[in-house]
């Protein structure tokens, strides 16, 4: 069971689109499991809205609403936003794109906290 982040690779560009997956060394996927996807779906943005949709299928359950320093979401809503993504990756791929770097479904988000701990 292995985790990796190359750049450029199918298996980084599926967990590019997976919230903490590029960013943690403890990701929920392995490496294996993001190439069953792949070998599943035979694209990688098919793959990535394979893994959105479960995530989002799986959300709703674990996460009924969750509130920290006065910010708070819903599994619904989150849900809502990973199919969201999912959706637009199916449509780049119909639509024949397959840029890696097209981050065009993706609006501009700013956080500022005061304290991390």
């Amino acid at each position: 069971m292995t985790h990796t982040y190359t750049p450029g690779t199918d298996i980084a560009r599926v967990r590019r689109e997976i919230p903490t997956e590029k960013v943690s060394t403890t990701s929920i996927l392995t490496d294996e499991e993001i190439q069953s996807y792949l070998d599943d779906t035979g694209s990688w943005m098919l793959a990535a809205a394979e893994v959105l949709d479960f995530f989002a299928n799986n959300c709703i359950i674990v996460l009924q609403q969750m509130s920290d320093s006065g910010y708070s979401i819903s599994g619904a809503t989150m849900a809502a936003g990973l199919r969201q993504r999912a959706s637009e990756l199916r449509g780049q791929y119909n639509a024949g794109g397959s840029s890696e770097d097209d981050l065009s479904g993706f609006d501009t988000a700013v956080t500022r906290r005061e304290s991390w701990i």
